[in-house]
């Protein structure tokens, strides 16, 4: 699940300060029904993604890994799995299969960040803790969800002009609740997830119907409280709440108050599908911290230009996004950034989908061939390839396609008609046809050879950038930028010999020069760190030697990835401009 975004603040102790803690997870099947393959996944290996394994026996976001399996607890429908964590901040999903198609979907008042991304989270400590749900719901089945939240950042304790400071405005042990859903009797930790100084907690309930509530800063009635006399409370002090709906998420009202700290800012989202060749029927949806990760909100067209646009209310600080169109075509770039002050009204600009930058023209449609070598990687009986991206439909994984190796060589390949997308996201897997057993593709292949466009947190999709209609295609070592080796349908796939581009970092100038293997129609093309074609250049007809001086300032500073392509095989060469 790869479109799914995960912004995570590390909160993880070193290895060797701290033990690992016991954390079980419980899941309830009663709504769904008994499971042979329940897997709890998240980011358990490596929380903060440092490349620093905390937790080396176990593998991050891997939905069938043998240590994420679950198992049924005596002959009831509630699943468990314990794992052995050191303490910090961890996200999560259940998965009731082996593939991503068959997660769950998480409603929003239990995912990251309520707005965030479809992730459950949980704050692992020094002492072993336990987490219960019902499968697909943010309680155990049957009871009621609520996240209750309140904005600490005017909290000033020791008056010194900066509200909701850890440890001084805010109590050590942090900000707790108590109220009539635990008989008054509990006091419930809250957490800061981010640092933005809203602090929250999901809640169980029995029933819907009143609840009264109010917020501790600490562990216990000694604490300074609050005192609610808005609208929001029940006349005595406390906070009330009329529970109406299954899953509930409270306003982040200030603390003692009923009203937002901030007011919120209009935000203008606006994306240009006019270079892409999709079908966009089902409609474009905006993902993120914006809005959902895992539902999203739609976006509209009305006069039918192309450009979609929403309009939000969001509070300032900082937010992620990305694009989507219905409930599978994701964008296959990183994820897009956004900060929001309280300055006023924001009209971000329209952006090419795909891109972070105004769409060029649009690019016809080509015959593309995919081929891939399974490398090091030895296939079992049964294991096909396969290819997935942004041009398989209904998403990447549910939609790829199974590539075949009729001649027996080691090379397996398949060609996709008429293929719109200009600038295309793709990666192989090696797996059986159910999906029960796979592997995917995991390399950072823009740092390892620059095959591929940087994903942020998530390891890097192959890109492919197509200029005209010819037939065009790729022909990779699996999980390596390393060229097949192996003659194409009609041509050589290395395009030339001795590629050279210098100097590199390039400062006022750029050179490239390469031996063309055969006689044949060549094409230049520089692409920016987000899949965004910059300069292009057709040689036309090339054989042996060739030089070509491209000038610098016609580039921002950054990392581009020089394409030389003879219409059917690319190579690319990393470049740092000054």
């Amino acid at each position: 699940m790869k479109k799914i975004y995960l912004s995570l603040l590390s909160l993880i102790m070193a290895a060797g300060a701290m033990a690992q803690t016991a954390v079980t997870f419980n899941v309830n099947m009663l709504s769904v029904g008994p499971s042979d393959s329940l897997h709890v996944v998240g980011n358990f290996q490596d929380p903060n993604y440092d490349n620093v394994p905390e937790n080396p026996d176990y593998q991050n976001w891997t939905p069938n890994a043998a240590s994420g399996l679950m198992t049924a607890n005596d002959t009831s429908l509630v699943y468990t799995a314990t794992l052995m964590l050191m303490p910090g901040r961890y996200e999560f999903k259940f998965v009731n299969g082996n593939d991503w198609p068959y997660s769950e979907n998480v409603p929003s008042t239990c995912t990251v960040e309520v707005n965030g991304n479809s992730n459950r989270q949980i704050m692992v400590g020094a002492e072993p803790t336990s987490y219960t749900v019902c499968y697909g719901e943010c309680a155990d089945c049957g009871q009621n969800a609520v996240r209750l939240r309140v904005d600490m950042s005017t909290t000033d304790v020791n008056l010194d002009g900066v509200g909701g400071e850890p440890g001084l405005d805010i109590h050590p042990d942090g900000v707790h609740v108590n109220g009539s859903f635990v008989n008054w009797g509990t006091f419930v930790p809250l957490q800061d997830w981010n640092g933005d100084k809203i602090w929250e907690t999901v809640i169980a309930v029995n029933s819907t119907g009143p609840i009264q509530y109010k917020f501790i800063n600490g562990p216990g009635w000694d604490f300074l409280n609050e005192n609610i006399s808005g609208a929001c409370g029940d006349g005595g002090g406390n906070r009330q709440l009329i529970i109406t709906d299954f899953n509930t998420v409270t306003p982040s009202y200030c603390w003692s108050s009923c009203e937002s700290c901030v007011q919120p800012v209009s935000v203008t989202f606006q994306v240009n599908m006019s270079a892409s060749c999709a079908d966009t029927s089902p409609g474009i949806n905006l993902m993120g911290t914006v809005a959902n990760w895992s539902t999203g909100v739609p976006m509209s067209d009305d006069d039918g230009d192309g450009t979609w646009t929403i309009t939000l209310n969001l509070t300032p600080g900082n937010y992620e996004y990305k694009f989507r169109i219905g409930t599978g075509g994701w964008e296959g770039i990183g994820n897009r950034q956004l900060t929001v002050t309280a300055d006023g009204a924001i009209e971000l600009p329209a952006v090419c989908f795909n891109s972070a930058n105004p769409c060029s023209s649009v690019v016809p449609p080509s015959d593309v061939t995919f081929e891939v070598r399974p490398g090091a990687n030895v296939l079992a009986p049964g294991q096909v390839m396969w290819v997935m991206g942004d041009f398989t439909q209904p998403n990447w994984q549910s939609g790829a396609l199974q590539l075949s190796d009729a001649d027996g060589d080691g090379t397996w390949s398949i060609t996709v008609p008429q293929v719109c997308i200009g600038s295309l996201f793709y990666k192989f897997r090696i797996g059986t046809p159910d999906g029960a057993d796979f592997i995917e593709e995991s390399a950072d292949f823009s740092e390892i050879g620059g095959c591929g466009v940087n994903n942020g947190t998530f390891s890097d999709n192959r890109q492919l950038v197509r200029t005209n209609s010819n037939p065009v295609g790729v022909c990779w070592t699996f999980d390596t930028c390393e060229s097949c080796a192996t003659v194409s349908t009609n041509e050589l796939n290395t395009v030339a010999q001795n590629l050279r581009v210098y100097p590199n970092p390039a400062d006022e100038v750029l050179n490239i020069q390469f031996d063309a293997m055969n006689t044949q129609s060549l094409n230049i093309a520089v692409i920016n760190s987000v899949g965004k074609m910059v300069f292009e250049q057709n040689l036309g007809v090339v054989s042996g030697q060739r030089n070509i001086t491209i000038d610098t300032d016609l580039f921002a500073s950054g990392i581009y990835n020089v394409v030389l392509s003879n219409g059917f095989s690319n190579q690319n060469v990393k470049v740092l401009v000054k």
